[in-house]
């Protein structure tokens, strides 16, 4: 009976630990606000990353990717976007 105990407490503390590990925490939240360069569109999630020029967020669910270059961020996730010599002409 004691062995069974114990396998039981040891699974219920492991799918515990697991659930948590799994559960998004407010910390790791980074919101943002990407407003277009008319004002036109504002969009406001969560940063899920950047890739391939595009910032990646959450946006009421969805997953959105929105190229650096058309929209003005707002947020600590954000990085600054300096005009590249070409774009001079």
């Amino acid at each position: 009976m004691k062995t069974a105990l114990k396998t039981g407490t040891r699974v219920a503390f492991l799918a515990t630990f697991a659930s948590l590990a799994l559960m998004p925490t407010l910390a790791s939240a980074v919101e943002i606000t990407l407003t277009s360069e008319d004002g036109s569109v504002v969009l406001t999630g969560e940063f899920m990353g950047l890739r391939d020029f595009a910032y990646v967020i959450d946006y009421d669910g969805m997953e959105l990717r929105i190229p650096v270059a058309m929209m003005n961020c707002e947020g600590p996730a954000c990085i600054s976007v300096e005009p590249s010599e070409s774009d001079n002409g």
